[in-house]
C-alpha cells in the first residue's frame, strides 16, 4: 500500500481519532499512581485551563512538544493525511489539536 493514507476531501478539517490504549510491561504501584493522580490533580487545580480552549490547555499545563505534535497534526488534516498516535502525548496532542481546528 501507500506509505501516506488520504482522507477523502472535505471542505472543513475533520479530525478521525481512534485511541488504542494498551499496558506496556511496566505496571505502577499503586502509591506510585495516585501521586501521579495527586500532582496532576493539583496541577489543574493551579492553573485551572479551560478544556474546550486548545490554547488555553496548552499554555496552562502543555509543553512545547504537545504544541509541535499538535501542529503537525493540524498540517496533517489539512493535508488530508492519516495520523497514527502511539503513546499518551500523542493522543493529547491530538485532543489540544480537535479544540485548536474543529
Amino acid at each position: 500500500g501507500n506509505a501516506v493514507n488520504k482522507f477523502p476531501h472535505n471542505p472543513h478539517l475533520h479530525f478521525h481519532i481512534h485511541i488504542h490504549y494498551h499496558q506496556r510491561h511496566h505496571i505502577h504501584s499503586d502509591q506510585r499512581l495516585q501521586k501521579k493522580l495527586a500532582v496532576v490533580k493539583q496541577m489543574l487545580a493551579t492553573n485551572q485551563p479551560d478544556a474546550t480552549d486548545g490554547l488555553d490547555v496548552l499554555t496552562k499545563v502543555g509543553g512545547y512538544e504537545l504544541g509541535a505534535i499538535a501542529g503537525l497534526i493540524i498540517g496533517a488534516a489539512h493535508s488530508h493525511c492519516l495520523v497514527i498516535l502511539d503513546d499518551f502525548n500523542t493522543a493529547a496532542a491530538a485532543l489540544i489539536a480537535t479544540t485548536i481546528c474543529p
